[in-house]
C-alpha cells in the first residue's frame, strides 16, 4: 500500500498524496508506526521482507507530505526505526560485537540530508514560515519548538549510527550549500 501511495506516475488516479484526506494520511502513518513499533525486530531480521525497499517507500512518503503535521508523524516513524538501530548497536557494542548497519547508510544519510534541507530557511523558508512559533501547548512548547526538537532528535540518532555523515552534512549545508554531498571514507 505504501508503494501505491508513493507512486509518482502522473497518469495514475488517486496516487497523489496531497489529494488524500489528511485524516487518512494521519491514520496510515499511525498504522506504519504501530506496525514498526511492534514488529521492527521481525521486519529487520526477516529474510523475505524487503526492508530496504520499505524504507525507500517510507522516505518518499515522508517527504511527499503536504502538511507539517503529517510530516512530523512520519518523523515519529523514523524515530522508531532509528531508536531500534541505535539500541541494537549499543547492545552489540556491549557484547563486543559489531553490527552490519552499512546496508542502511545510504538511506539514512539521504534522510539526514533531506531533513537538514527541510529545517533550513534557505531551502524551505516558505513552509517554515507557516509553522506557529507563538502559541504554546500545555508543556510550554510551540509548534516550531516541537518541529525542531523532532528533527534534532532524528539527527542525533543518525549521529549515533553514522557520526561522520552528520558532521559532513552539517558542514556542507552551511559552508557549501550548492555542492553535491560526498561521504568521507
Amino acid at each position: 500500500m505504501l508503494q501505491e501511495l508513493t507512486d509518482e506516475n502522473p497518469d495514475k488516479v488517486g496516487s497523489h498524496i496531497e489529494d488524500l484526506d489528511e485524516n487518512y494520511r494521519e491514520k496510515f502513518t499511525e498504522f506504519i508506526n504501530l506496525f514498526l513499533s511492534h514488529n521492527i525486530h521481525r521486519v529487520e531480521n526477516a529474510m523475505n521482507f524487503p526492508v530496504i525497499q520499505f524504507l525507500e517507500q517510507l522516505f518518499k512518503f515522508t517527504f511527499m507530505q503536504p502538511s507539517i503535521d503529517t510530516f512530523k508523524s512520519c518523523l515519529e516513524t523514523w524515530t522508531i526505526f532509528l531508536e531500534y538501530l541505535v539500541g541494537k548497536k549499543t547492545e552489540l557494542n556491549q557484547r563486543g560485537e559489531a553490527g552490519d548497519f552499512e546496508k542502511y547508510r545510504s538511506g539514512i544519510v539521504a534522510l539526514l540530508r533531506e531533513l537538514v534541507k527541510k529545517v533550513m530557511f534557505r531551502s524551505n523558508g516558505q513552509d517554515l514560515m507557516e509553522i506557529n512559533d507563538t502559541a504554546e501547548d500545555a508543556n510550554g512548547a510551540t509548534e516550531w519548538d516541537s518541529f525542531i526538537q523532532e528533527c534534532v532528535d532524528i539527527i542525533g540518532h543518525v549521529a549515533d549510527l553514522f557520526p561522520e555523515a552528520v558532521l559532513e552534512c552539517i558542514v556542507r549545508s552551511h559552508l557549501f550549500p550548492n555542492s553535491a554531498p560526498i561521504l568521507w571514507h
